[in-house]
């Protein structure tokens, strides 16, 4: 019975996810969600109690993919500025392939005035992350040291989104890691230094290549 309700719940997360990335928050209802998978209002209640319940759920789905994305990188980049740059590259695959991380990406924007105020900021987590590896960056001397990480962090953050939003509307996400590549190409230069530059040059060549051939 366990193992029914967990496939139920993960059914109807995968439901929503879908029907929340293509009406948002707003244009979908409990119903929608429901009857994408033929079934009943209540099937869903017992496992959500509320719209906002369900949206919840479906932005915590998400809230450790980067942490650990940074785990399982860590071993082929310890440098932290290597990893960053893996980091968004591996997301940006991640965006083409899971409709839950791209609807909470949406659900993040959407409701962050509209839900509780115990919510976790998806986006808010995500500047953390890039934060603790831009100091440890600029720890290292790879940073230039007048970079205020945190603002830099949510730029990033904040900058990522708006290259997956303008992919999804002009290529259906097609281009979203070559744009993710041509962000890097612009914001490196103003974060690090000229021998750190260098040595990134490779990395992002690496990125170039798998978004011109996947």
């Amino acid at each position: 019975m366990q193992e029914r309700a967990a496939l139920t719940r993960r059914i109807i997360l995968n439901a929503a996810a879908e029907t929340f990335e293509e009406r948002g928050y707003e244009g979908t209802s409990i119903r929608d969600i429901a009857e994408s998978r033929n079934m009943s209002k209540g099937a869903v209640y017992f496992h959500f109690s509320s719209k906002e319940d369900l949206a919840l759920a479906v932005i915590n789905e998400q809230r450790f993919l980067w942490p650990d994305l940074v785990n399982e990188l860590r071993g082929l980049h310890p440098r932290a500025m290597s990893l960053l740059l893996a980091l968004t590259s591996q997301v940006a695959d991640v965006f083409l392939d899971n409709v839950l991380v791209r609807a909470s990406l949406r659900l993040a924007f959407e409701t962050c005035d509209k839900m509780s105020p115990w919510v976790p900021s998806l986006l808010v987590d995500w500047a953390d992350i890039i934060d603790r590896l831009l100091s440890e960056a600029q720890e290292a001397g790879d940073v230039l040291p007048e970079v205020d990480t945190r603002y830099a962090a949510e730029f990033i953050v904040g900058s990522f989104a708006g290259c997956q939003r303008i992919s999804e509307i002009e290529t259906g996400r097609a281009d979203l890691r070559w744009r993710v590549t041509m962000m890097w190409h612009h914001l490196l230069p103003t974060l690090v230094t000229e021998e750190c530059l260098a040595d990134m040059e490779p990395v992002l060549r690496s990125m170039g290549q798998r978004a011109y051939t996947a």
